[in-house]
């Protein structure tokens, strides 16, 4: 017998209305189904996004009767789940993901409940979205170090609830669904086009059509960016804060994604990512994690010896840049920097100075005469065919 949402008892405050309501298309909201899995409860929560803002759909707990048989158990998660989604038809999917628990028996059920859950969104072809129980707390509540209780009263301020959702399982679902609002590719300000009209060390302000942002940059993606007036793109993610809302902004997806992998690791919260992607470039932070240097790490600003570790325990060999022709990385140690230096002093802007050099250099390692010569001798030819392809 197919099992429908009524059959789960809605908790108070859920509510449900079709796509087609109030004059909402499917074209103009964001359905999303947060779940949160569990072998005696597991609590899912559907939100849509429109209009900048979210709305709660329904929110609810599947339970299963602990005196009947495992497969029993897991089958009725199944079929119960199938009928939400038939249900309420939501296009994408949040989850935490699966932590390492004390309780081996109650790890074990979490994770055969996720591979029921797992299976069911991939036999609807509902893209899932993972996020550590930090990511989770950093999108609701703008710090990873809330308590459950923070968590619950401002999933209840976001959808705007009379009082937090409960139970636990389903305020955390809704938590997932808010989370993945939050970090997906397709997000609210995803990305900026418009005029700079100010640069500052982690700082810079944009024009998008009289419209003016101020928005935070770690200093290593300021100098990926053309000067002050230039019309350029920046890459964004909107967090809000108890007291206020922080734009931060890359010069690429691949710098935010890191920005994003940063904050997976416990300890380190926004600033604090901003702080290290200041210190050091992305190219050659993935080097040092690759490299499991841990000592190198621990020099970086804001990385002490306790976060080196929790770093390369959770980045290690799973970080990657797709670069792109619009962004040139030079690292600090590269042989020509000082010509870079000498010539961003005359006035030159940076960014188009190392893409210059990064280019006449490759060209003359492979030039005969230009490998004969002393150090001094190369810098010297570099800088005045550079003076002449930048005038």
């Amino acid at each position: 017998m197919k099992n429908t949402v009524s059959d789960f008892a809605l908790l108070p405050g859920s509510q449900s209305y079709r796509l087609n309501d109030e004059g909402v298309s499917r074209g103009k909201i964001r359905r999303v189904l947060g779940i949160d899995p569990g072998l005696a409860n597991t609590g899912f929560g559907v939100v849509d996004f429109c209009a900048g803002r979210y709305r709660m759909v329904s929110y609810g707990v599947i339970s299963t009767n602990s005196a009947a048989s495992h497969q029993e158990r897991l089958l009725s998660i199944y079929n119960r789940l199938c009928a939400v989604i038939d249900e309420f038809k939501p296009a994408e999917a949040g989850m935490e993901t699966l932590y390492f628990a004390r309780n081996v028996t109650s790890a074990m059920g979490v994770a055969e409940a996720r591979g029921v859950v797992t299976l069911c969104l991939a036999q609807y072809c509902i893209p899932l979205g993972e996020y550590t129980p930090n990511q989770i707390k950093q999108a609701v509540t703008g710090t990873a170090s809330a308590d459950k209780q923070l968590v619950e009263k401002y999933v209840q301020i976001l959808l705007g609830l009379e009082v937090p959702p409960k139970p636990d399982h389903a305020a955390d679902a809704l938590a997932g669904a808010i989370t993945h609002l939050h970090f997906s590719p397709s997000a609210c300000f995803l990305l900026f086009f418009g005029t700079i009209t100010g640069k500052f060390p982690k700082q810079i302000f944009i024009d998008t059509g009289g419209v003016e942002w101020d928005i935070c940059i770690p200093d290593s993606n300021l100098d990926m960016l053309p000067p002050v007036g230039s019309v350029c793109r920046v890459f964004t993610f909107l967090q809000h804060t108890e007291t206020a809302m922080q734009m931060y902004g890359f010069a690429s997806a691949d710098e935010r994604t890191l920005f994003f992998d940063l904050m997976k690791v416990e300890g380190i919260g926004a600033k604090a990512a901003v702080k290290i992607m200041s210190s050091v470039s992305s190219a050659r932070l993935m080097q040092v994690l690759d490299d499991g240097d841990l000592e190198m790490l621990e020099k970086i600003p804001g990385v002490g010896k306790k976060t080196a570790g929790k770093m390369l325990l959770a980045l290690k060999g799973k970080l990657s840049l797709r670069e792109t022709p619009s962004v040139v990385r030079i690292s600090p140690e590269i042989p020509f920097n000082d010509v870079v230096v000498s010539l961003v002093s005359m006035g030159y802007d940076k960014r188009l100075v190392e893409q210059k050099i990064a280019f006449l250099s490759e060209n003359l390692q492979n030039d005969a005469s230009f490998t004969g010569k002393t150090q001094k001798e190369k810098e010297d030819a570099l800088f005045r065919r550079a003076i002449v392809e930048l005038s």
